[in-house]
């Protein structure tokens, strides 16, 4: 019995001695499962961790919003991420011009990031779009973007910056305004900010050079509405024909040579000389002028025996310089600038004066007759000079608001013609009882 019960307590014994062991592995290969589930999740957590909080991570994980700082006081605004705005093709927005809070309200617009600021000045939000061009205005300091990735946060901020942008395209302008004497109109397609819904009135200036054309253009350059460009076809490349032409205007009345506009312009254009291929492409120029509604203005001079003096002592002062010695003027802006412009008195050649004058005479009736199925206006040059009146019907045919226009141009062939020309009494005898007569006076 004795040795029964030794035996028995002895087996007990391995037993719970296996019996815990087998509870310790039990326990230790569940303690070691559990922890690889908890460290699984601690380098989850931790990868989340850094990429919410590196900003290159962030970029490259979501590509949501990217910081926006204005980097000068010209306010260039671009991504600090100079790969990811290469990738998305971003442009760059270029301002000069501030508002009295500081902040921009104009510049160059451009594809890529727009930023937007409430009606306090305050910074509201700004995000990226890639297929339409917009205006930006920003606080003078930097700012980040939210990098929220929630679609309904998203779509709020889209909303808001589609009710806060400041660029309105001609599709979101009122419709033009027609009438027999109002000028036709255009929205060009540029983005100009807050003028984009200001219409204008492409305009054409004919003449023939020496006729005081560029004494009118500077009187219409005095307008705060108005810009024109000068003589776009003064000089031509070999081959340039009308395409060429055609695209130069395009340019022009599409805004292609405005730089900023301090006022919002109403009316824009170019001086054209008849002899530079107006003419020569009479037919195209009127379906083109006819079709893109452009105004035409015809300025003469009825004294073409002046126009002639003129031409003459400008083509003389090219090769001597009367002014200063210098440079050649084709204008001055003084009365003793204009005496020494003036002292030269050339000699008219009594054979060709009569054809030259019939000839400017037919050149002048051609240019009446191409725009008589145009929109156009025929102004004098000594109407010009005598009557301020004639300066208002120039601005109401532009439909611009009246101003007191000026010029620092000064006349330089005041005195008679007897002052002016050598041969005075040979050419007075040649156009007594001629259809020119009365330029003699």
């Amino acid at each position: 019995m004795q040795r029964w019960l030794a035996e028995n307590i002895r087996n007990n014994s391995d037993s719970r001695e296996a019996g815990s062991i087998r509870a310790v592995k039990m326990l230790t290969s569940f303690a070691a499962g559990k922890g690889l589930v908890l460290l699984t999740f601690a380098m989850l957590g931790w990868y989340i961790s850094m990429a919410v909080g590196s900003p290159t991570m962030r970029q490259g994980l979501f590509r949501r919003h990217l910081p926006v700082q204005v980097m000068s006081p010209d306010a260039y605004i671009s991504s600090d991420v100079t790969a990811q705005k290469a990738e998305d093709g971003l442009g760059i927005f270029h301002s000069t011009n501030r508002n009295e809070d500081g902040i921009i309200d104009k510049g160059t617009g451009y594809k890529g990031e727009f930023a937007t600021v409430s009606q306090d000045g305050k910074p509201a939000t700004a995000t990226r779009h890639a297929s339409k061009v917009a205006r930006v205005a920003v606080p003078l300091h930097t700012f980040t973007m939210p990098s929220s990735t929630n679609k309904s946060q998203q779509s709020r901020n889209k909303t808001h910056l589609r009710s806060e942008r400041v660029h309105r395209g001609p599709a979101t302008c009122p419709p033009l305004k027609t009438g027999a004497n109002l000028p036709r109109r255009i929205y060009p397609r540029r983005d100009r900010g807050n003028c984009s819904c200001t219409p204008v009135a492409p305009f054409i200036l004919l003449s023939m050079q020496r006729s005081g054309s560029g004494w009118l253009e500077t009187l219409l350059n005095s307008h705060p509405n108005v810009q024109s460009h000068g003589e776009l076809f003064q000089v031509r490349k070999r081959g340039d024909g009308w395409r060429e032409m055609q695209a130069a205007l395009e340019e022009v009345f599409e805004f292609g040579r405005v730089s900023e506009e301090q006022e919002c312009l109403s009316a824009v254009g170019l001086k054209w000389m008849l002899n530079q291929g107006a003419l020569q492409y009479r037919r195209e120029l009127v379906e083109y002028v006819r079709a893109r509604g452009v105004s035409v203005v015809l300025l003469v001079r009825r004294n073409s025996l002046r126009r002639l003096i003129s031409v003459l002592a400008n083509i003389y002062d090219q090769g001597k310089k009367l002014v200063d010695g210098k440079k050649h003027r084709s204008h001055v802006h003084s009365a003793e600038e204009a005496a020494k412009l003036a002292h030269f008195r050339p000699r008219l050649n009594p054979g060709t004066l009569l054809p030259h004058l019939r000839h400017v005479q037919r050149t002048t009736d051609a240019a009446v007759d191409l725009l008589a199925d145009t929109r156009h206006l025929v102004l004098h040059y000594e109407d010009l000079v005598a009557d301020s009146r004639v300066v208002d019907r120039l601005q109401a045919f532009l439909g611009l608001p009246p101003r007191l226009l000026r010029s620092k141009q000064v006349q330089i062939h005041r005195e008679g013609l007897e002052q002016h020309i050598a041969n005075w009494d040979e050419v007075k005898s040649i156009l007594t009882g001629t259809e020119f007569e009365h330029m003699l006076q």
